[in-house]
């Protein structure tokens, strides 16, 4: 147990370093890549959670859309965005 905190801790720590560093890059780097590096921020969230068994399939689905995105496409679609957001929606309505 102590292993799988000290790996949760150390994931934290890590997104927690490419939160911040983003927002001060944010400052110089263009308007465009605010989307990205959020929409990654979100895969790396999405990696922790499934790392420690919480993902389930709505959540690996939406991790695997935004792996499309982070590892592939050099800008963020909005029109993705929209859609991975109209389904996150639609799925919380039904998590109540």
């Amino acid at each position: 147990m102590t292993n799988e905190k000290e790996l949760l801790r150390k994931q934290i720590v890590d997104l927690l370093g490419f939160l911040l560093t983003s927002a001060q890059g944010l400052f110089d780097e263009p308007k465009s890549y605010g989307p990205l590096r959020l929409v990654d921020a979100a895969g790396r969230l999405l990696e922790i959670s499934a790392d420690a068994g919480l993902n389930d399939d709505f959540l690996n689905s939406i991790r695997n859309t935004i792996d499309v995105i982070r590892f592939e496409s050099p800008l963020v679609d909005r029109d993705i965005l929209d859609e991975i957001i109209a389904s996150y929606a639609r799925e919380l309505r039904l998590r109540g």
